[in-house]
């Protein structure tokens, strides 16, 4: 072959190189953004995390592109499930309910999460769905490894076993209707696992151990993280608000008896619960009741079978200690008769 000739295939491969590179890759990436569709919508938060949010649910996924398959795992429940790309990346479509996320608003790329250290924590970002399988196997301390490396499933695993394990009780625990406080260790790591996270509802959960462990003001500061987390809903800066009030001294003075008046959320204003002076209690939602004291903490019963449980904390708020009223503080109206 002539020299010329060699000149001449050199050119031609080179020409082919440059005109066709969807051959090679047919997906050039995702943009980090809004994909809507009319029901829901998709944020790339950067090359590994996306959010997926409905009216009522919103899943963080790690995520990962083969040619045109979009591969993602949610962190919460390590469920699996695949998308389609278009090859200019503008559009995501869900082949299981046949719709199409469109590429509506372009935004910078969040900073991703912190490197994991531990060398399960490694493994299991390398490969989740084969992580899902090992935390049925692994043992606490593993657990609580996971956790750290923010592996959301796994905290929630954590928590359930250390307390099978060790019982964390909280001084009102005896109390039907209150959540036990989880043990101390796990209140510490999920304050850390939020600070250094990105999720309003890892940091929603975080505070709840707190609220949970008496630590209402520390919870509040929770909160306050979840409120400028880069994937919040909003939700956790109105429960902020509801809570701005409350003070030390409010905690270290409670009050004992069943108080009268109309007490509302601070961020609605409207009276949610009336405690009349024979104890009658009218509250949203349910019929009026008889409160009842027990212990220093007051009982409404409601058509579920239990109780919605408060504590009082001066003279004008009360502390919600049931699951329903976690995290919140209702305050007594002084313009209502």
């Amino acid at each position: 072959m002539s020299f010329l000739t060699h000149v001449r295939v050199l050119f031609l491969l080179l020409l082919t190189s440059l005109s066709f590179p969807a051959l090679s890759d047919p997906v050039s990436g995702l943009t980090c953004g809004i994909y809507q569709e009319p029901r829901s919508q998709i944020r790339v938060l950067n090359h590994e995390l996306l959010q997926q949010s409905f009216a009522t649910e919103t899943a963080l996924h790690q995520y990962r592109l083969a040619g045109s398959k979009l591969k993602r795992v949610t962190l919460g429940e390590l469920v699996d499930t695949t998308m389609e790309v278009s090859a200019d990346g503008k559009t995501i479509t869900d082949p299981m309910f046949k719709v199409n996320y469109v590429l509506k608003e372009e935004q910078p790329c969040l900073t991703n999460l912190p490197p994991p250290k531990t060398e399960i924590g490694k493994t299991c970002w390398n490969d989740l769905l084969a992580c899902k399988k090992r935390l049925y196997e692994v043992d606490t301390a593993q657990l609580k490894q996971l956790c750290e490396d923010h592996i959301d499933s796994a905290c929630s695993r954590w928590e359930a076993r250390t307390s099978a394990e060790k019982s964390g009780q909280s001084p009102l625990a005896s109390i039907a209707g209150i959540p036990a406080a989880p043990v101390q260790e796990y209140t510490d790591i999920m304050a850390t696992v939020c600070r250094s996270g990105i999720s309003a509802k890892l940091c929603t959960e975080a505070a709840k151990a707190q609220w949970r462990s008496g630590q209402y003001l520390a919870a509040r500061d929770l909160l306050q993280v979840a409120c400028t987390a880069p994937i919040n809903d909003g939700s956790s800066c109105q429960k902020v608000a509801n809570l701005a009030s409350l003070t030390e001294q409010d905690i270290a003075s409670p009050v004992s008896g069943i108080p009268v008046g109309a007490f509302a959320l601070r961020e609605t204003g409207d009276p949610d619960i009336t405690f009349a002076e024979d104890g009658r209690v009218n509250m949203r939602g349910i019929a009026p009741v008889n409160a009842q004291e027990e212990k220093g903490i007051i009982r409404i019963g409601h058509n579920k079978g239990g109780a919605f449980a408060f504590r009082r904390a001066g003279n004008d708020k009360l502390i919600g200690l049931d699951f329903w009223n976690q995290l919140t503080v209702y305050h007594l109206r002084h313009d209502t008769k």
